[in-house]
């Protein structure tokens, strides 16, 4: 097998890890340094196979003779395919006005910041600092001038990637995905983005009656938030992913926060995740939900929807703010019988409802403070903690169990939120126990395994790093098959779900967990 590769998958990782590193977040560090994120942004931004052929398109704010400006870039966006946009960095916004961008019949279109730090380069609707309303839309009865419905639009739009970048104070939904008879958007890819404050939702996809929205789409690694809630003066609610019609989503590593209405609302409606109107195939993975009126809801009841995995979130409703209220940390709806709520962690002080369910869901291994798990579930293994003391640091959103609150390990969720193996008995949460947590997180650099894309839904290619047999478990531990690498798995014939992937190479063992949606 040619290592070439791979060694520069490892370098990359190095190299990325020092622009990267972790970021903060007013006392909160999301995602830990030991998750996925560095190998993802190799496989979705650095190295991102379906539009390897992609000429690159250098943008600066007024351009120059290596350079277009950032004007032409808007005007060029809908314009092109195989084209990356490497948009410099800027210590000003980059302004985009009261302005839709709507994407229609395009391929490869990918739009990244230059350095790989999402907070250098800003797009903004109007400069927050000038016009710190801007966002709050007329559409919705708001006091902004602008009312429109999206920012960018996409219509029949394949492989399409924004990452490293920033989109803030905007009155309308900030990526919009729309599908209709004959057309849907495929391959989205949203990977360290942050999104601050909108007029309604921030990744919003919708389709026509009987058509689906989306396929394959990815959000990751990312951070979104209101500065503190939806305006006072909306008509309407707020969610930071809201999908209708959908197919196979990943919500992977990020941090959502203040998706929320206050007591004026009219039903403190607002999520940080809603995945309803029959969409299929969600799984919502190592997310950190911090008071949010409602955290994860997957197949809201009377919408349709199936095939629904959350676990390793860490869902938080804190604030004693008196003009908030919370519900739900997870609900899943009675269309949803294939799926799972596994090792999840849940501090809801007020002591509402944890997880709401039909037709007996698992739900289990979590860890929580107050509140109930609703009869529809078939809640198993589940543990209360009595205070605070429990974790390292609730204030500043540590959850890291400084006891073991040991359960029987489930097979569905065979590792913890910083990729450390569960133990036969392992620690309820989603957090492993250990006194010396971050030492052991895996090193993803050091995994010796490379797939892609993960989650997939049909194939999915495997390396090592050198030759390598591999061996592919499911969830339960059945061997499903063994081959050697670098190969591609045909999982056509396989039922969705989690799978171990196991990989001997010289002299050592790697493991690595993939996600097979339908």
């Amino acid at each position: 097998m040619n290592s070439a590769p791979m060694d520069k998958f490892l370098g990359f990782i190095l190299r990325l890890s020092m622009i990267l590193g972790t970021a903060s977040f007013a006392g909160a560090q999301w995602p830990p340094d030991s998750c996925g994120c560095a190998q993802w942004h190799y496989e979705h931004v650095e190295a991102y196979g379906p539009c390897a052929s992609n000429i690159i398109v250098q943008v600066t704010r007024y351009g120059d003779a290596h350079s277009i400006n950032f004007m032409q870039f808007l005007n060029l966006l809908n314009k092109n395919d195989s084209t990356t946009y490497v948009i410099a960095a800027d210590t000003a916004p980059y302004i985009l006005g009261c302005r839709n961008i709507t994407i229609g019949g395009r391929r490869c279109v990918m739009v990244r910041g230059a350095t790989g730090r999402r907070e250098d380069v800003v797009l903004a609707g109007l400069d927050p600092r000038l016009s710190p309303d801007f966002w709050k839309s007329a559409e919705y009865d708001g006091p902004s001038p602008c009312g429109i419905g999206s920012f960018i639009q996409t219509q029949d739009v394949d492989h399409f990637v924004i990452a490293d970048l920033s989109i803030v104070n905007s009155p309308g939904k900030m990526v919009k995905i729309d599908g209709a008879a004959g057309y849907f958007g495929k391959n989205i890819i949203l990977h360290n983005v942050e999104l601050r404050d909108c007029g309604s939702q921030m990744v919003k996809g919708a389709a026509t009656t009987g058509a689906i929205s989306s396929r394959n789409c990815i959000v990751e690694c990312s951070y979104l938030h209101y500065s503190d809630a939806l305006f006072s003066e909306s008509s309407y609610e707020t969610q930071g992913i809201d999908i209708h019609e959908g197919k196979h989503w990943t919500i992977r590593y990020n941090f959502f926060r203040n998706f929320r209405q206050g007591n004026w609302g009219n039903s403190n409606n607002s999520d940080a995740i809603l995945m309803w109107d029959y969409t299929d195939s969600v799984l919502v993975e190592g997310n950190l939900i911090v008071n949010c009126n409602m955290g994860v809801r997957l197949a809201s009841p009377g919408s349709g929807g199936d095939y629904m995995w959350a676990h390793n979130n860490v869902i938080v409703a804190s604030d004693p703010d008196p003009r908030f209220s919370y519900r739900d940390c997870i609900e899943v709806g009675s269309s949803a019988s294939h799926g799972w709520v596994c090792h999840n962690t849940m501090w809801n002080p007020e002591g509402n409802s944890l997880v709401s369910c039909y037709n007996q869901l698992p739900v289990m291994n979590n860890l929580y403070y107050n509140g109930v798990f609703s009869h529809g579930c078939n809640a198993r293994n589940n543990t209360q903690v009595q205070d605070a003391s429990a974790f390292s640091d609730v204030d500043a959103f540590d959850f890291h169990p400084k006891s073991d609150f040991s359960v029987p390990r489930v097979s569905e969720v065979p590792e913890d939120l910083e990729g450390r193996v569960r133990q036969i008995q392992t620690a309820a949460g989603a957090y492993e126990f250990s006194p010396d947590a971050i030492e052991q997180a895996v090193n993803i650099a050091g995994s010796g395994i490379l797939v892609s894309p993960n989650p997939f839904n049909a194939t999915i290619r495997i390396e090592g790093a050198g030759p390598a047999e591999i061996e592919i478990f499911d969830a339960h531990g059945t061997l499903v098959k063994r081959m050697r690498a670098p190969s591609v798995w045909d999982a056509n014939n396989a039922p969705a779900g989690i799978y171990i992937v196991r990989c001997f190479a010289n002299g050592a063992q790697y493991s690595k967990r993939i996600a097979l949606v339908r």
